[in-house]
């Protein structure tokens, strides 16, 4: 099966207070292809995610933000993200 990197965003209901420790806990629950941040105040985490459509990619990356104690409020795709999409 052929997997494409699907770019995309995942905001967080509630900005964590510690982000290395959300961080650590992202990475432990497979969240190594993220990159977690807080914008004003809001936490949010940028995925790179393997998978073989931006759903399965999206549905994945909503379980690893889940796993590590994490809520999701929103995805977030811009148009840099789409335009990098190779399919």
């Amino acid at each position: 099966m052929t997997t494409t990197t699907w770019p995309f965003r995942v905001w967080l209901s509630a900005a964590p207070d510690d982000l290395l420790e959300w961080s650590n806990a992202l990475y432990e629950v497979g969240g190594d292809d993220s990159i977690p941040g807080i914008i004003a105040g809001c936490a949010h985490v940028d995925f790179h995610r393997d998978a073989a459509d931006l759903q399965s990619a999206i549905l994945s990356a909503v379980h690893t933000v889940q796993g590590a104690g994490l809520e999701v409020d929103r995805i977030e795709l811009t148009e840099a993200d789409i335009a990098s999409w190779k399919v």
